[in-house]
């Protein structure tokens, strides 16, 4: 997304080419990008999942506290306090349309928190249990491994032994 490329791209259209590069291959940088955003996608794109950003106890903690995001408020984001810097076209519906953005759901899902808070937890506090969960149930290893079987590409069984790093 900073280069408006895909990072495994591969001469021809074949998907299982672009798969393989992923496993093996380490990301090419672009030279423009800064240090602490070829961090950042090192650490988003390490192949080890023990060495991914995000994958550790601290979940999406990890992720928000990199350099490369010094600069944004998480509250006022929250908050939606700032304006995108970026309003992407969507010229295309199938590029959204696994995005569930219904307002009554963001509602349902703050109720719910609300009542699981008990007004003993902020709901910051009860989020980032709920991700520091999800991320050690992916670390488990293959019995999660069907939480990916919708997914346009799922490395076959023989694969998940071969690269698994859990």
């Amino acid at each position: 997304m900073l280069s408006g490329k895909h990072p495994y791209k591969v001469k021809s259209n074949d998907k299982m080419a672009m798969f393989k590069r992923i496993i093996e291959k380490p990301v090419k940088m672009r030279p423009e990008f800064s240090d602490d955003a070829r961090s950042l996608l090192n650490g988003l794109l390490a192949l080890k999942i023990y060495n991914r950003l995000g994958c550790s106890d601290w979940g999406a903690e990890e992720i928000k506290s990199h350099d490369f995001f010094k600069s944004v408020s998480w509250s006022m984001l929250s908050r939606k306090e700032i304006e995108p810097p970026i309003l992407p076209k969507i010229n295309d519906e199938e590029r959204i349309k696994n995005l569930k953005l219904d307002e009554s759901s963001v509602e349902d899902l703050a109720a719910e928190m609300s009542n699981e808070n008990n007004n003993e937890e902020t709901k910051e506090d009860i989020n980032f249990k709920r991700k520091k969960a999800k991320s050690k149930m992916i670390k488990t290893g293959e019995k999660e491994y069907r939480l990916f079987e919708n997914f346009d590409y799922v490395r076959e069984e023989k694969a998940i032994r071969k690269y698994s790093p859990v």
